[in-house]
């Protein structure tokens, strides 16, 4: 009984840890986003007009910040699933989010013929009536899948509506260039609202009531 006590108690730790260390990633990724994306100045050497900071200081920055140990920050932004940063050797950068002047030189790609964004339904009539415009951000994010933008926008709780932009469509307009920021993320500058449709609308579900 002793031991089997014992073997409980120690399995109700491992789960306490790994939670621990689930909710600590995601606060490492979302401090990494802000700086890479928003906050150059925060950090001691900036960010290039590429997008790229030193590392070494990220890590310091974001384990001092969070009070965690700068092994388990490095580890989270150099893993192989952390899919909004990129690190290259000693240096690293957001893939897409960026709101300040200098960012990545992104070249032009060719998107696939449907992408999708997710929104709240009371900006429809703007979107439907004046198009997608990029806002803070340097340009309008879209997925490539619908359960991609669903997930994306996971963080609003209201009444939300699902979008698909005819890439053709938009390009033929005004010819705009689509660049690919990894992960499923396309990225555009002003999209017409002749290219978009409303495909589905729900709460946050991006399927059709």
């Amino acid at each position: 009984m002793a031991f089997r006590l014992k073997s409980n108690a120690s399995r109700a730790m491992a789960t306490t840890n790994m939670e621990r260390v689930g909710r600590s990633s995601t606060d490492i990724s979302k401090q990494a986003s802000r700086l890479l994306r928003h906050c150059p100045n925060e950090l001691e050497k900036g960010i290039d007009r590429d997008g790229w900071a030193d590392l070494a200081g990220v890590v310091s920055y974001i384990a001092g910040n969070l009070g965690v140990d700068e092994d388990v920050v490095r580890d989270v932004l150099e893993s192989s699933s952390n899919q909004r940063h990129e690190v290259d050797a000693d240096r690293i950068r957001a893939l897409y989010g960026h709101s300040f002047e200098h960012a990545i030189a992104y070249v032009p790609t060719v998107p696939p013929p449907t992408l999708y964004h997710v929104t709240p339904t009371r900006n429809l009539e703007s979107v439907t009536s004046v198009g997608l415009k990029p806002g803070t951000r340097r340009y309008v994010h879209l997925s490539s899948t619908i359960a991609e933008a669903t997930r994306r926008a996971r963080h609003h709780q209201s009444k939300m509506a699902t979008l698909a932009v005819d890439t053709r469509v938009a390009r033929a307009a005004t010819g705009l260039d689509f660049f690919s920021g990894g992960s499923g993320v396309w990225l555009s500058g002003y999209i017409p609202p002749a290219s978009i449709s409303c495909v589905g609308v729900g709460k946050n579900s991006g399927h059709q009531t």
